[in-house]
């Protein structure tokens, strides 16, 4: 007898180690590590995915698996064992945890349809929650979770299992198919040799033009889509596969989201001695199968890129696979050009703006081997990559990294446990790493690779600091940046305009009286669109039309103040009418294909002025831009968030390295309020002395790298059950030490207070064990959210 271990797929917290299930000989055959099965569980059938298997049962009375919905794989044992690595260190279930590395368009679902039974002998027998439950049930029955939807969970599932028991209602599991398969299509292919269709196309040529052209196409490309051949000849060839020179074939449809998209075949530039010296260290660790960490920290421009790309094609050469992260989908569309231009077909691009089609397709087509490099943001470091030989993680200090939801994960330090566990080499690159990581490398934890010139001997841009305190204020640019960019743009450069604030102002205020419009669910200020005249809230959506008067003291002196990008492209084709201008910001950057047209526009000279947020501030490698103008360092400055100053100085260092990657030198030009901030005066000298500042104080206030942190946010819908329910729980993590509760700097989101809590320990284990047990301890209020995130990156 053979017994499976099944991990539940449901979300329920006490379900998170798996359950012995007996496999029936019938089902021998067909349930294998991976695959997704229905099981029974307290009355219900319910999902899960067998992650292991026992000889022996803990119990005689073990159940059978119901069904096999999933016949093939969704993982093996080193994507299950990861995912409980991630489960562990950031406190989730294995269930989250695994969901990350599954598309769940290729997972089936079980549904309970729900039917009536028997007629109540009596209507008064029937609280009014049945009553509500029959009279929602069509004639064909109801989906359970549409009942749910319409009455309530708890009064459904209480209501339901009375009248089970009472035979008025049937429930029925039912097994959905995933909402994406495999796409077939149908293909022609010749039923006869070439020669003969090369005489049967020479006999046609006359009196059957079309069946000439449909035999000379198949017979010069082999094979063609039904539905291209069918264009104006549909007659020919039906008569084509009756007489048995053509035959049809369905195939497997490959959505292949690469497929015409640009590819960088430039010729590889030869290596500096620096570029040679860091290649070397790594492909020493390739050559030994060593699980090491590199951190490659070079200046902007100093070939970062194309040691990543000589390590990749090194370890495609040894057999071996590469996955390689990139920190947003907006670099991708330029990382996979460099990629695919270098190793072809056999590059795979994975993330979540593909089509369910594409990201179905790919994600097989990874399983199954088709591929050596993996490229994508951080939901690729799950990506199902068989004998990884190296991953490469670009921009590793870039925030992007970190998962907002559960399982709140990093994927640096994924790929870092992925890698370790593989015995493979990591190599995370940055201009700017962060304070951690050079913390790290500065103790010979991992190995430091420094890169310190750019490549082609070309010069760093001129940094120069604005002081805006002495600008008058009637432009959002100061006169030196207006200057520069006059200069730059009659002698044909390019120029990008970085500010990380969208729309048009970061708020409408009042004149007369100081009133800002806020959103009611998140308490923060709407930020002002001009294209649409409307106030949108950034974090839930909201959208409200500006009022013509102030809404407090009908005051009609209603100003934009702060200026963001849509103020700033406006200013820039105000004074400068006639140029090429585009914007890159999340609003214009949606739609799919955006990033790649913007990017086709650069190329080709048909921007001249781009004004973006941070999407533009890494990564673009685009030899015409002479100037780069921060319009706004302040921005990022003044956020209640110990990294505050460290994300500022990595922004001002990345953006001003896209000037001067050309021939001609660059220019970079920072407006602030705050000229002597040590961040902007790091991002014009030297930024390894703001590291020394930043450790020096980060070990005064033991922050890490000197600590580990767990923030707790604990939300409700009124404000009180909020305090209420954070003192509590800060009053259950006794163990450990704690900082707060105090109201989140976002005090309330989404029509939700949050309060926050901090936890603080010097060995991270320890600290998730005493958060660990202080979480079992406390008893959740009803209404009450919590939200655990594990070595947390931003603290709003």
């Amino acid at each position: 007898m053979r017994y499976a271990l099944v991990l539940i797929d449901l979300p329920v917290g006490s379900l998170r180690a798996p359950f012995h299930y007996r496999v029936p000989e019938e089902m021998e055959g067909r349930v294998r590590f991976g695959v997704r099965v229905v099981v029974p569980l307290s009355r219900r059938s319910v999902p899960g995915f067998i992650v292991g298997f026992d000889d022996h049962a803990p119990t005689p009375d073990v159940l059978p698996i119901t069904d096999v919905v999933s016949p093939d794989s969704l993982f093996d044992e080193e994507i299950w064992e990861l995912a409980q690595w991630v489960a562990e260190h950031y406190l989730a279930t294995p269930q989250e945890a695994l969901r990350c590395a599954i598309p769940s368009d290729a997972l089936a679902h079980l549904r309970r349809w729900v039917v009536r039974g028997a007629e109540p002998l009596d209507a008064s027998m029937l609280s009014a929650t049945e009553r509500a439950l029959l009279g929602a049930l069509g004639p064909q029955g109801a989906d359970e979770e549409d009942l749910v939807a319409a009455i309530g969970r708890g009064a459904v599932r209480r209501a339901l299992a009375r009248m089970q028991a009472a035979g008025w209602v049937h429930v029925r599991t039912q097994v959905r198919p995933p909402a994406i398969s495999p796409r077939r299509e149908v293909l022609l292919r010749l039923a006869v040799p070439p020669e003969a269709a090369w005489e049967a196309v020479d006999r046609y040529r006359l009196h059957a033009p079309q069946r000439a052209r449909i035999l000379r196409m198949l017979a010069e490309a082999g094979e063609a889509p039904r539905a291209a051949v069918l264009r104006g000849g549909g007659g020919a060839l039906r008569a084509l596969l009756r007489e048995g020179l053509v035959e049809e074939v369905r195939v497997e449809a490959v959505r292949d989201p690469l497929r015409g998209t640009y590819r960088d075949t430039s010729v590889p530039a030869e290596l500096t001695a620096e570029q040679r010296e860091a290649l070397d260290a790594v492909l020493d660790a390739l050559d030994n199968s060593r699980h090491e960490v590199f951190l490659l920290h070079g200046v902007t421009g100093s070939g970062k890129t194309e040691v990543y790309l000589r390590a990749v094609g090194s370890a495609i050469q040894r057999g071996r696979r590469a996955l390689v992260l990139v920190p947003e989908i907006a670099l991708t569309p330029q990382t996979v050009a460099r990629f695919a231009g270098r190793f072809g077909e056999r590059v795979a691009v994975l993330h979540s703006r593909l089509s369910a089609g594409e990201r179905y397709d790919t994600w097989w087509r990874i399983r199954r081997g088709d591929y050596d490099v993996v490229v994508g943001p951080r939901s690729a470091v799950f990506a199902p990559l068989a004998d990884i030989g190296l991953v490469v993680v670009d921009e590793e200090h870039e925030g992007a990294y970190k998962q907002t939801n559960a399982p709140r994960y990093h994927a640096r330090d994924v790929a870092l446990e992925r890698s370790r566990r593989r015995g493979v080499p990591v190599l995370l690159g940055s201009a700017t790493p962060s304070v951690e990581s050079l913390w790290r490398a500065q103790q010979g934890s991992w190995r430091w690779l420094r890169l310190r010139s750019r490549v082609a001997a070309r010069p760093l841009p001129a940094i120069r600091i604005t002081d805006m305190r002495r600008e008058d204020g009637r432009s959002v640019f100061g006169r030196a940046l207006i200057e520069a960019m006059r200069a730059r743009i009659a002698s044909g450069d390019q120029v990008l305009l970085y500010l990380n604030r969208r729309g048009y102002a970061s708020a409408l205020v009042c004149r007369e009286c100081g009133h800002v419009p806020r959103c009611h669910g998140c308490g923060v200020a709407l930020t002002y669109h001009l294209a649409t005249r409307a106030l949108r809230c950034h974090y839930c959506g909201r959208v409200l039309p500006a009022p013509s008067a102030c809404p407090s003291c009908r005051g009609i002196h209603l100003r934009p103040f702060g200026p963001g990008t849509q103020r700033v492209e406006e200013e820039v084709r105000r004074l400068f009418p006639g140029v090429d201008v585009a914007r890159a910001d999340r609003d214009t950057m949606s739609r799919r294909g955006a990033h790649q047209r913007l990017m086709d526009d650069l190329r080709q000279r048909r921007v001249q002025v781009l004004v973006g947020t941070q999407m533009i501030a890494k990564g673009l490698d685009l030899p015409g831009v002479g100037l780069v103008g921060v319009v706004a360092a302040d921005v990022a400055l003044s956020l209640p968030d110990f990294r505050a100053g460290e994300r500022a100085l990595q922004q001002l260092v990345q953006v001003a390295g896209r000037a001067g990657r050309g021939e001609s030198p660059g220019e970079v030009i920072i407006q602030t309020y705050q000229p002597k901030h040590p961040a902007v005066l790091a991002a014009c000298g030297d930024d390894m002395a703001f590291f020394e500042e930043e450790i020096a104080a980060r070990r005064a206030l033991r922050y890490p790298p000197f600590s580990s942190l767990i923030q707790l946010i604990v939300s409700a819908r009124a404000l009180a059950d909020a305090r209420t329910a954070a003192r509590s729980l800060a009053d259950s993590l006794a163990a450990a030490e704690i900082l707060g509760p105090s109201p989140a700097p976002l005090s309330r989101l989404r029509g939700w207070y949050r309060w926050q809590i901090v936890a603080r320990g010097q060995d991270a284990q320890a600290l998730r064990d005493a958060v660990r047990q202080g979480l079992a301890a406390w008893r959740r209020p009803p209404g009450v959210r919590i939200a655990i995130d594990v070595d947390p990156v931003e603290m709003l």
